[in-house]
């Protein structure tokens, strides 16, 4: 028994121990590490940088700094850590003296650490007290986001480069605090996105009570996202906008039905009791379910790291679908008008993820930049889990598949993770439902007792719901009909005539539940594009060009896979899995959708090799799960006492590696548009400038010169400040009717002018006074935050304009009066 003891405490306490000694050092992380070149630090002079810490307990940085070897510089450098350049205390001092500078490096300024420092914005400055000079490292202001280089309190074109350490044990309460309130979203994710469908299919899904808890949660998820959009639809229909009530209502009249429902189960002489569990734990889904919590923990978790130090929602969709959720929350419900932010009347694009965003509003009381990214990335996370009972299906009921596949598409797989990047929300909500669609056809499909209205009304809901997510979706949806008719083949003799009246009614339902959505689309753009799928023929080299899109697939589904994919597919044919191998069938009818604009098929036009390959992961995914999962259970069955430690042990490893792999996709230098630097500059416009201010910002045309997106994060002005400026959200300006006829095309002129023409020249003056600007403003990205890297003005083009603002690298000027009066 002591030796027993002494081997179970020895590892806790080499634990402990090792924690304390790493607890004496900083934990030092590197922020802006470029170093292209260096600015000179004099007596009497001060140089500093303004940065955002990531973690709790910040307690030092370190600068780059290059002493001059033929004159040394003396005396101390002397550091002051402020909460911004204008702070007249200091929160920390520290020294360094010369002395011990003997060679070019990284030397720490070392003070008490700050507890509170999660997040939270901060300015330093150093002086040089002594004689001579030294030089410290700097790169190019496009660096580093969160800051810029200050000289003498004025901010300069350049980033300082530095690290930030932070006290480890400040550092590590400040990741469980995070943990804790990652885990209340999801909580609050169970009762908003699970509990509306999980009381739906509990009453009208035949097959509801043979299914485990993953696939219950999955398929849950899967009716509840369609269920919110379709009732907002009807309740606009009815004059119904309930505004919070829409957060509470459904899940707690869900929640209520489920507690009746365990009631009545219990009064029957079931009860939950530990014998129930144990038999629980003997069950042969046991180990397997374990190791799904596993990956899902680990799926979710990447996902909130993800955004932790994000402020806004990435790239230019993100701005729509925020500004559209924005406007549900102020309507209490479906809106007609834009106003106040831009000048739109109507509302055609799908709309299905910005009601998940206001719904996550209304339920947790985050701003809607907060919301929408929390919810996007518990989509991200769901649309992994979604894939859960579709594999099942498709695999014969192998839960070691279900798992394998989830790994693949949650982990090793760069989408659907990178959509955060992208903002693409529409497209990542809809692939939720997609797969629980597919799932509850085929069961509609498949079973042989009777079809209930229950069950049709259900997968009508999800059908409409899922469109009204991403109206691409159809598209998915059909094109896996050949694939359930090869699922289904062995089934068609028997009871045909049910099956396809089941499959037409759900059809119908669905067409029906979309109705009062008909008049907004019917005109529009929408309907334009599909209709010009018709119409138009289009030339083989557009077709051409668009398959040529395929040569980047390995930048979304690592070619590893694909090759191990193909493997399986083939492994599947040798073996007539036809079900699985048919998977390959839907990915073919998919991509050769693009060709039916040679017949004028209807819509074909809308489908994108682009789209088809940022779905890829969906039936690539559950092939690798079946293959893997094969060999697993084919291991487990022939060496059952040896094959589950060392499998537990694998998917460990895999699950450290793939979220060593996914904690690192997301991109903000890249994707990031508007930055916490904007952010400060947004606040002091609100608070600065006359509510009538019409402002100028960074933009470019795109698609031909047909349309136009922003470049920095002046495009946000109009959500983030209350302010006009010259460039509404790209699907707003594609797609909706706005209050002037020619308003959006103004805007792609005003664009184009100032591309062609210089600031000075007369066709731009007379587009600025046109427009009545009275400001114009440069974010901390500059017009550069796109691919492209296209700017349309610099700082330096506004020359003898009064300059009212300029913090890090963003500048706000005033429009000269005196440039529209006429001599």
């Amino acid at each position: 028994m002591k030796q027993a003891g002494l081997q179970f405490w020895l590892p806790l306490i080499l634990l402990v121990l090792g924690l304390s000694l790493v607890g004496c050092s900083p934990i030092t992380r590197a922020e802006q590490g470029t170093l292209t070149t260096t600015v000179s630090l004099e007596p009497g002079q001060q140089v500093g940088q303004t940065f955002t810490a990531n973690f709790a307990g910040l307690s030092g940085v370190s600068v780059f700094i290059n002493p001059q070897t033929s004159s040394p510089a003396s005396g101390t450098l002397r550091f002051h850590l402020k909460s911004s350049p204008t702070a007249s205390q200091d929160l920390a001092q520290a020294e360094l003296p010369l002395s011990q500078v003997t060679g070019s490096a990284y030397y720490r300024f070392q003070f008490p650490p700050q507890a509170a420092s999660t997040q939270a914005d901060y300015s330093f400055f150093i002086e040089l007290d002594g004689k001579g000079f030294v030089e410290l490292g700097s790169a190019p202001g496009s660096a580093y986001l969160d800051g810029s280089l200050y000289a003498d309190g004025v901010p300069v074109e350049g980033q300082m480069a530095f690290q930030l350490a932070y006290n480890p044990a400040d550092m590590g309460v400040g990741l469980l605090v995070e943990a804790a309130g990652w885990m209340v979203a999801l909580l609050a994710a169970a009762f908003l996105l699970v509990l509306p469908g999980w009381a739906l299919l509990a009453t009208f899904l035949p097959e509801w009570t043979s299914l485990g808890w993953p696939e219950k949660t999955a398929l849950s998820t899967g009716v509840s996202l369609p269920l919110y959009p379709v009732l907002f639809l009807w309740a606009r229909l009815a004059g119904i906008y309930p505004g919070a009530a829409w957060a509470w209502g459904p899940p707690v009249i869900a929640g209520g039905f489920l507690l009746w429902k365990i009631g009545s189960w219990q009064s029957h002489g079931r009860r939950l009791s530990l014998a129930s569990l144990r038999v629980m734990r003997q069950s042969a889904n046991f180990w397997p379910n374990l190791v799904l919590g596993m990956v899902l923990l680990v799926i979710f978790g990447v996902r909130f790291w993800a955004i932790r130090g994000i402020d806004v929602p990435l790239w230019g969709d993100s701005y729509q679908h925020t500004m559209i959720a924005q406007r549900l929350l102020e309507n209490g419900g479906l809106f007609d008008t834009w106003k106040p932010y831009v000048p739109y009347e109507s509302l055609t694009v799908q709309y299905g993820f910005p009601v998940l965003a206001a719904l996550w509003s209304w339920l947790t009381g985050e701003d809607i930049l907060r919301a929408t990214l929390v919810i996007g990335q518990i989509t991200n996370g769901l649309a992994i889990l979604a894939l859960y009972p579709l594999a099942l299906l498709l695999t014969r009921g192998n839960r070691w598949a279900g798992n394998f596949s989830l790994m693949a598409a949650g982990l090793f797989m760069q989408v659907p993770a990178f959509y955060v990047n992208w903002g693409r929300y529409a497209q990542l909500s809809g692939q939720v439902v997609l797969p629980v669609a597919l799932t509850l056809l085929l069961y509609l499909t498949l079973r042989k007792g009777r079809v209930g209205i229950g069950e049709i009304f259900i997968n009508a809901l999800v059908l409409a719901g899922m469109l009204l997510h991403y109206y691409r979706m159809a598209f998915y949806y059909v094109t896996f009909l050949p694939v359930l008719l090869i699922v289904a083949f062995p089934l068609l003799k028997e009871r045909w005539p049910v099956r396809m009246l089941a499959l037409i009614a759900t059809a119908g339902l669905a067409v029906a539940l979309l109705l009062p959505w008909v008049p907004n689309v019917m005109g529009s753009n929408l309907t334009s594009m599909v209709e010009s799928g018709i119409s138009n023929a289009t030339p083989s080299k557009i077709i051409l060009g668009d398959f040529s899109a395929w040569q980047e697939v390995g930048s979304h589904i690592p070619i590893s896979l694909l090759i191990a994919a193909t493997v399986a597919i083939i492994a599947a044919l040798a073996l007539r899995r036809w079900v699985v191998s048919s998977l390959l069938l839907w990915v073919g009818l998919l991509t050769a959708f693009r060709l039916g604009m040679f017949i004028g098929l209807p819509g074909s036009n809308m489908m994108q090799s682009f789209a088809v390959m940022i779905f890829l992961y969906i039936p690539v995914s559950i092939v690798l799960g079946w293959m893997v999962g094969e060999v697993v259970c084919a291991w487990l069955k022939r060496w059952p006492q040896v094959a589950m430690p060392g499998l537990l042990l694998g998917v460990i490893l895999a699950l450290l590696l793939g979220a060593r792999i996914q904690r690192g996709i997301v991109n903000p230098n890249v994707y990031a548009i508007t930055t916490r630097p904007d952010m400060r500059a947004m606040q002091w416009i609100r608070t600065n400038t006359s509510s009538e201010a019409v402002f100028l910002v960074e933009g470019f045309t795109i698609y031909g010169g047909s349309t136009a997106v922003g470049s920095d994060g002046g495009w946000w002005l109009p959500l983030l400040a209350g302010r006009s400026n010259t460039m509404p959200p790209q699907y707003a300006l594609m797609n909706e009717r706005s209050s002037s006829p020619d308003y959006s095309r103004e805007v792609i002129d005003l664009i184009a002018t100032l591309e062609n023409n210089a600031l000075t020249a007369a066709a731009a003056v007379e587009s600025l006074c046109r427009w009545k600007i009275t400001h114009v403003y440069i974010g901390q990205k500059q017009g550069r935050a796109s691919t492209e890297q296209k700017q349309l003005f610099a700082p330096e083009d506004f020359d003898g304009w009064p300059l009212l603002y300029a913090q890090d690298r963003v500048r706000i000027f005033a429009m000269p009066e005196k440039l529209c009066q006429k001599p």
